[in-house]
């Protein structure tokens, strides 16, 4: 069994969401960090002015240079093994980012399980 723990970041989610970066570590069942990356990938797409100023930690030109979706699915889709549970934080969002640009890009969906982590105080 193996975890994957990830979280993205979108150039836009106006008419779908369009992801810059794929965060992510993975781990083993004894939580040993296998890898961690972070797939940056050209959006496509016009920029939200909010999440370019305040969320992204690049500017525009660095995510530019970078391949689109399209060219890093396999990459993306190769994480979530069947052997793979993905937790977050945000996951439910997280996975409609994944989702809309899978259909942006007429690529098949992600079949993957995932649990939301949430905590309470």
């Amino acid at each position: 069994m193996k975890y994957l723990f990830f979280d993205i970041e979108c150039a836009s989610v106006r008419g779908g969401s369009k992801m810059c970066s794929f965060g992510y570590v993975l781990a083993d069942e004894n939580l040993n960090i296998i890898e961690s990356d972070d797939i940056i990938m050209n959006p496509k797409c016009a920029w939200d002015l909010y999440a370019l100023n305040h969320i992204l930690a690049h500017p525009k030109e660095y995510y530019e240079s970078f391949p689109s979706f399209d060219e890093q699915y396999d990459r993306i889709k190769n994480l979530f093994a069947e052997d793979t549970i993905a937790l977050g934080h945000g996951v439910t969002n997280d996975v409609r980012f994944i989702n809309d640009d899978c259909k942006r890009y007429k690529l098949p969906y992600i079949d993957f399980v995932f649990y939301l982590c949430i905590s309470y105080q």
